[in-house]
């Protein structure tokens, strides 16, 4: 019994192996499939991952530092949207996120497109409208902001040419006297020249400085022969100017005496009184000596010649004689009779005498000063000279000064009405007339 039992249990326990066995293999091929799978689908994602980042890496070479280049092609885009097709399932998010790149890319890439008709090199196109910018500032508006503002500054500086452009033509239309443009204003100033030069230099478009360079060099062409034209004109009327004025000058032809030439130092008064009379033809054989030795000598100055006539000395006093004893002396001397103490006479009356061809001795003072100290009833730098001539157009008194120059050896002043009024006015209006 005990035999069969055994025999019996090790039956059992025999069976019990064989059904453990294959469940353990089953297990174990279980275990073994499931690792072959999971390393499978890893090996599987690893290829997919593989993928897509080749993909993503395509893209991130069309940018330089987050910029897009500039030789990006549509082809380029598309194809990697093609690429991007094939990529599996478990990248679903990332493939979406690239597409959405992809096309804000493309829509970059478009705008800029149409940027680049019109705005290349920083440059703007001269004939781009503001019409035309606004519109592709507004289409700028519409794409992504990574890549709007890539446009800003442009459109900033393609508003700013414009702007430029605009003030240039405007400035260049205005020299025209016609809408089309052909005919030049005749009054054209170098000013508006000279404004659009400078305009010219803010100017990037070659084309405009060029056709402008153009015109403004014709302009001036057009302000040379005006000036040209004026300048004659100008020449011509100055000409005919002097030629008026040198016919309004009354000028007696008076020969010249010197006074300290002839070492007659105080002896103006003299040398005025005679070469007035040998103008009119008396004392011609007499000379300033002769007046000087035989003018009355006294104290007072309204009697006869006061002080030293050949010296300086004393050079704190006057030496002189009044009108009334000098155009007495003539008379006396000359036996001409016409000889007239016109002391009060102004100005404009002693030029009444010279159209009557009558030589005028008039009291200032040396090289028209201000009269200095009054002594003796006369300055202390009282000068007799010669009123010869006068201009009835400008006023200027021509005298004949008795003092020759030592360096010029000059004798003759041409100076205004006002400063002879004023210094002949100062002296007290003293003159006489050899009529």
């Amino acid at each position: 019994m005990k035999k069969n039992n055994l025999k019996t249990n090790k039956k059992i326990k025999n069976k019990k192996i064989l059904f453990i066995f294959p469940l353990l293999l089953l297990i174990i091929s279980i275990i073994l499939i499931s690792y072959g799978i999971k390393g499978y689908i890893s090996y599987k994602y690893d290829i997919e991952r593989k993928y897509y980042n080749t993909i993503l890496n395509k893209y991130d070479k069309l940018f330089d530092n987050n910029i897009p280049k500039d030789k990006i092609k549509t082809q380029d885009i598309n194809k990697i949207r093609k690429e991007l097709k094939d990529v599996k399932p478990s990248f679903k998010k990332e493939k979406k996120e690239l597409n959405i790149k992809l096309n804000e890319l493309e829509n970059y890439y478009n705008l800029k497109k149409e940027f680049d008709k019109v705005y290349n090199d920083n440059i703007l196109k001269s004939n781009t409208s503001i019409n035309i910018i606004n519109e592709l500032e507004s289409k700028t508006k519409k794409i992504s902001v990574k890549y709007r503002k890539l446009f800003e500054d442009k459109i900033t500086d393609m508003k700013e040419q414009r702007k430029n452009l605009d003030i240039i033509n405007e400035s260049v239309n205005k020299l025209y006297s016609d809408k089309d443009n052909n005919i030049f204003r005749n009054n054209i100033t170098r000013e508006e020249l000279s404004n659009i030069e400078e305009l010219l230099k803010k100017i990037k478009q070659n084309d405009i400085k060029e056709k402008y360079s153009i015109v403004i060099s014709d302009s001036y062409k057009i302000i040379l022969k005006r000036e040209e034209e004026e300048r004659r004109k100008r020449e011509e009327e100055e000409r005919r100017r002097k030629e008026e004025i040198e016919r309004a000058w009354i000028r007696l032809n008076i020969n010249y005496i010197s006074q300290n030439k002839n070492n007659i130092l105080n002896g103006c008064e003299v040398a005025t009184l005679l070469m007035a009379l040998q103008y009119k033809g008396y004392l011609l054989d007499k000379n300033i000596k002769n007046l000087a030795d035989n003018i009355p000598k006294s104290n007072d100055p309204n009697l006869g010649f006061t002080y030293d006539i050949y010296t300086l000395e004393p050079k704190d006093k006057p030496h002189w004689v009044a009108p009334s004893a000098l155009s007495k002396f003539g008379k006396d001397y000359s036996n001409y009779e016409n000889i007239l103490d016109t002391t009060g006479y102004s100005l404009d009356e002693l030029n009444k005498e010279l159209e009557n061809n009558n030589p005028v001795i008039i009291y200032t003072t040396s090289k028209f000063k201000q009269p200095k100290e009054i002594i003796d009833g006369a300055p202390k730098n009282l000068h007799v000279q010669l009123l010869a001539g006068y201009n009835k157009i400008t006023g200027e008194q021509y005298i004949i000064d008795p003092w020759t120059d030592e360096k010029t050896n000059s004798y003759t002043w041409t100076l205004s009405k006002e400063k002879l009024e004023n210094i002949y006015n100062q002296v007290g209006r003293k003159s006489v007339v050899v009529r």
